[in-house]
């Protein structure tokens, strides 16, 4: 009978251990790497994302955006509260429609301007039912009372219409 032994080299632990010097500087270099392209994606102190990389499970997230058309308020189904829609585009020609209610529409006041220019901070981004579908998009931001809407600097690199 012949055995055969299989010698399997594995890496020294040193470099693999939570604490080691190894290990440390490697963090140490991700870490300088992702806040490069952090900081390069930044604009007035916000990490802008697409609308076009929103899905329903997105959170803590920013979009720069522009209004295209704003609609009146009006009362919801039913009689319990009140919404108003907007259309909104971003720099990517991406357009998404958003809904704000009860509290949104009270932190907004009649700030909310057409061909203005915002940041919109953490929308619950759910599917688009009936008549909030977006032309190209199946998706709709719900603004509530977490939503950040805040002015921002006028930005040429988002279309005015679409």
């Amino acid at each position: 009978f012949f055995f055969f032994f299989l010698m399997i080299r594995r890496p020294p632990r040193s470099t693999h251990c939570i604490s080691s010097a190894a290990s440390d500087v490697y963090k140490r270099q991700s870490l300088q790497e992702m806040q490069v392209i952090i900081s390069t994606a930044k604009a007035d102190d916000y990490v802008i994302v697409p609308l076009n990389s929103l899905t329903k499970y997105s959170f803590n997230w920013t979009a720069k955006v522009r209004i295209t058309k704003k609609y009146g308020i009006r009362s919801c189904k039913g009689g319990a509260g009140t919404m108003q829609k907007v259309d909104l585009v971003d720099r990517e020609s991406t357009e998404m429609p958003m809904l704000l209610f009860d509290e949104a529409i009270a932190a907004a006041g009649d700030t909310l301007k057409e061909g203005s220019v915002y940041f919109v901070t953490n929308g619950k981004v759910k599917e688009a039912m009936g008549q909030t579908k977006g032309a190209n998009n199946k998706l709709t931001i719900f603004a509530d009372k977490h939503t950040k809407i805040e002015p921002a600097t006028e930005d040429n690199s988002i279309p005015r219409t679409v």
